[in-house]
């Protein structure tokens, strides 16, 4: 997987959108194809194929993560056109919600459980952008339709979320009540416990990574732990795999890869008397750093290439965005002229 070479070539694409930095539009509607693009993957493959869990012939768990994400990032582009007045274009509007809701749509019928949990923290970052641009009846109005159509859709029997969720209470229950392991929810919280009992032996440096699967091998054949979690490469956890693997040298290190780009963004989401598109694209990088920190409490999405890539990718190109945007209303704010 070559996953020590994608932080390089992060650096590598930062200092070429050094030299060429695409405009904000351009970023949105790379996002909106995407969740575009995602949502019609899932409903073609639910609806048409009978498919138990929309995939795209990759895992159902990234696939429903990132969907979710290009989902959020397309509805804060619907809010730049809001701050541009671009309603000349009401088509373009209309698509970038369109794309919004296909995003999300896509997540849903991924069974994505675990990315889930991210949607109201995503909503909630695009309503707190959306406050100094949207009248707050408009704006009510929007988000309570929004979120009812996503309900209406989750209800839905063909949908599968609520069949999802019920096995999810019930592994879990088995898991605590009956000793059980079987199941999804079952087999993460036997993984967990591995890991947190892997990172107790070794807390300072961790076990690296052949000796880890040797020790959790070993634990298993002993007894100690269940053995359907030896088939699996991972721990189903951003922070207790790399708290296992890395110890606690690696755990400083993620939780800067965490901290630092939401620092840098969540700033410029709240900072006082700057240009409403610069807030908007703060809180796309917030959404970015929040997203993958709440995917990565079910799934070691950063252990994937497609997971490690889509965030350090998405944060390099909102920061070079952002700081390019900056400038234009830097400079903008001189002759009086609006930034295009």
């Amino acid at each position: 997987m070559l996953l020590p070479l994608w932080p390089l070539l992060a650096c590598l694409l930062l200092v070429a959108l050094r030299t060429f930095t695409p405009g904000p539009r351009l970023l949105w509607l790379a996002v909106s194809c995407g969740a575009l693009g995602a949502g019609s993957i899932a409903m073609h493959e639910r609806l048409v194929l009978g498919k138990a869990r929309a995939s795209n012939g990759m895992n159902a768990i990234p696939f429903g993560n990132l969907s979710l994400l290009l989902g959020g990032l397309a509805l804060l582009g619907a809010l730049w056109l809001i701050r541009h007045r671009d309603y000349r274009r009401p088509l373009l509007l209309a698509g970038a919600m369109l794309a919004g809701v296909a995003g999300m749509l896509g997540s849903l019928l991924s069974g994505t459980r675990g990315g889930w949990m991210a949607a109201p923290l995503m909503l909630l970052l695009v309503y707190r952008a959306a406050r100094p641009l949207v009248p707050p009846r408009t704006l009510n109005a929007i988000a309570a339709t929004l979120v009812g159509l996503l309900l209406a859709v989750a209800l839905l029997p063909q949908s599968g979320v609520v069949d999802r969720l019920q096995k999810a209470v019930v592994n879990a229950q088995q898991y605590w009540q009956e000793d059980s392991r079987r199941g999804s929810i079952g087999a993460r919280l036997e993984m967990w416990r591995a890991g947190v009992a892997l990172f107790a032996e070794r807390p300072l440096v961790g076990w690296g990574e052949e000796r880890l699967q040797r020790q959790r091998d070993q634990w298993v054949e002993a007894g100690s732990f269940h053995p359907g979690i030896a088939r699996y490469d991972q721990l189903h956890s951003d922070i207790i795999d790399t708290a296992a693997r890395r110890g606690s040298l690696g755990l400083a290190t993620l939780l800067l890869l965490y901290g630092a780009p939401f620092v840098l963004f969540w700033r410029r989401l709240n900072a006082a008397h700057v240009d409403p598109g610069v807030r908007v694209l703060g809180a796309a990088g917030v959404m970015v750093v929040v997203a993958f920190i709440d995917f990565g409490l079910t799934q070691s999405m950063l252990r994937d290439a497609r997971g490690l890539s889509g965030y350090l990718g998405l944060c390099v190109v909102c920061w070079a965005v952002l700081r390019r945007y900056e400038g234009l209303c830097r400079a903008a704010a001189q002759p009086g002229v609006p930034p295009a």
